[in-house]
């Protein structure tokens, strides 16, 4: 991986999949950003299309694109965390393989958290386009979240969620790296971006300055179990335990974030509530897995009489 000895305000992070399709358009966008200092790290996560190549020559022409191929899949989740740890950056984004970015895109998210010290991420507002560009609705994210409470604001980030696009806005290294990792199960981007808010304030700009690609190869386009293997391939096979899951983000995150006690006890009686209210699904989820456990030491355990 060339690097040069200049580091970068903005680190932008592409993790690839077998993303040869979109990848170039992607790239483009962003060496096309009238903020210029930045760097472009892609991590291709052992591709088998066209990636290497595509990547390869933008890095090749341009010392602002930096590019390392893995040798195995370690999963999206891992290769998200990874462009994270590769970036020199004060400032962080990801940028999806398959989506695109305006020319003004980080340019308006750096001018607001240069202003602004108490905010942590700034994302614009999102157009979703299709296969082939074309503009195809309006996504309205409303995840302004200025509150001063930390819980407040964590709350509200739960409480609105949708596509989780703020989660590619620009955001201070510094604060990334005192959280945890994106974890590796379905669906992990919602209580990480709800954790961010225990950090700081998200503002969101009044611009559609980001476009978020709607296809069927798509993640948002899997279901629940394909997304799981996406995040993690070692996970195949196994119960989804989603609800487990993410509870178990939003414990360590009422534990380890900043706040005060009452933010702490507010958190952990948030927690409360939803795992009351989802009893059910969460009950259904340890059938799954004592079922595919118990299948599990069936199939491991010698047959009688041999």
């Amino acid at each position: 991986m060339r690097m040069s000895k200049h580091a970068p305000r903005v680190s932008i992070g592409v993790p690839v999949y077998n993303g040869a399709r979109y990848l170039g358009e992607a790239i483009e966008s962003l060496l096309r950003q009238t903020y210029e200092d930045i760097e472009i790290i892609i991590s291709d996560n052992a591709s088998t299309d066209a990636t290497e190549e595509i990547a390869s020559s933008f890095a090749a022409r341009d010392p602002r694109v930096r590019y390392d191929r893995l040798p195995k899949n370690i999963g999206a989740a891992a290769n998200f965390n990874r462009v994270l740890a590769l970036a020199r950056g004060e400032y962080f984004r990801w940028a999806s393989a398959d989506d695109l970015s305006a020319p003004e895109f980080v340019e308006r998210c750096v001018a607001v958290l240069d202003r602004q010290p108490d905010v942590v991420q700034a994302y614009p507002r999102a157009k979703l386009i299709d296969e082939h560009g074309a503009v195809i609705g309006e996504y309205h994210d409303n995840l302004h979240i200025v509150a001063e409470r930390a819980s407040d604001r964590y709350i509200q980030v739960l409480e609105r969620i949708g596509l989780c696009n703020a989660i590619y806005g620009v955001m201070r290294t510094s604060v990334l790296r005192r959280m945890p990792p994106l974890g590796a199960f379905e669906g992990s981007d919602i209580p990480w971006q709800a954790e961010i808010a225990l950090h700081g304030k998200i503002w969101e700009i009044p611009e559609y300055l980001f476009f978020r690609r709607m296809h069927r190869d798509a993640q948002s386009s899997m279901s629940a179990d394909a997304r799981q293997v996406h995040y993690d391939p070692a996970s195949a096979g196994k119960p989804v335990m989603r609800h487990w899951r993410h509870a178990g983000a939003r414990l360590g995150a009422a534990i380890r974030g900043p706040g005060d006690l009452w933010d702490r006890a507010r958190l952990l009686g948030f927690l409360a509530r939803d795992v009351v209210w989802s009893r059910d699904a969460f009950a259904r989820e340890l059938v799954a897995y004592a079922r595919c456990t118990l299948a599990g030491r069936r199939r491991r355990s010698p047959a009688r009489g041999s």
